[in-house]
């Protein structure tokens, strides 16, 4: 919603004094009631993404590697696609939401070709940065190909973890100079609540290691996730 509204852009406007405000499109906002949202990967973190789009009166389309293994009654993903597929829904969609893990397969999915064919719409990646060509991408952001963009993964980290002192560009490209995306420190799945979560099932699941159980969310090696 931040890029779809430009809300950055207009808070540092309203900030140096500046209403950006006028019946001219450059400056009006953009609905998402009625448009189509595309879910690259509809996993556990995509299926939830769909559901949100629902709310906002969204048509929901999107990948899945395997469709039958959606969770059941999921009524708010309109049409399921495989991966092959990927183009088409990129294309097809006004948002496009990638959330698939970072395998193989995935490395470079969204490349230059289909970026080329999503003229004024919105890419969010919420997954890995590298799913996305990086290079393709900023060029698609500085021609306005893309319309704008929600980054929260990106392809340079610190190397010292909680480190603020550390200043590290997530690009070597210069994403931070523009004024269409909005940039966010792969920090989307971070917050309180999760992380008590998350605690508590790693714990649970060292009992059940203990116990000669079966762990829960046991990664598959040869899949990736």
């Amino acid at each position: 919603r931040a890029a779809a509204k430009k809300v950055l852009t207009r808070d540092n406007a309203v900030r140096a004094g500046v209403w950006m405000r006028g019946y001219i499109e450059e400056q009006m906002n953009v609905e998402l009631y009625n448009k189509t949202l595309g879910v690259i990967g509809l996993g556990s973190i995509g299926s939830e993404i769909g559901r949100v789009g629902k709310a906002f009166g969204m048509k929901v389309i999107g990948t899945k590697r395997d469709p039958s293994l959606l969770p059941e009654n999921l009524s708010s993903i309109d049409r399921i696609y495989k991966p092959d597929r990927t183009a088409y829904v990129c294309t097809e969609a006004d948002y496009t939401i990638v959330a698939v893990p970072l395998t193989p397969d995935t490395r470079g999915l969204i490349n230059r070709e289909i970026l080329s064919k999503m003229k004024g719409k919105i890419l969010v990646n919420v997954s890995r940065g590298v799913i996305v060509d990086e290079e393709a991408l900023f060029r698609s952001l500085t021609e306005w190909v893309l319309a704008g963009a929600g980054l929260d993964t990106w392809y340079n980290y610190p190397h010292r973890y909680g480190d603020f002192t550390e200043h590290v560009f997530p690009s070597g490209f210069p994403f931070h100079e523009l004024n269409n995306v909005v940039l966010s420190p792969h920090i989307g799945g971070f917050s309180v609540e999760s992380h008590i979560l998350n605690t508590k099932e790693a714990v649970k699941n060292a009992v059940r290691f203990i116990k000669g159980e079966k762990p829960h969310n046991i990664v598959d090696f040869k899949t990736g996730y």
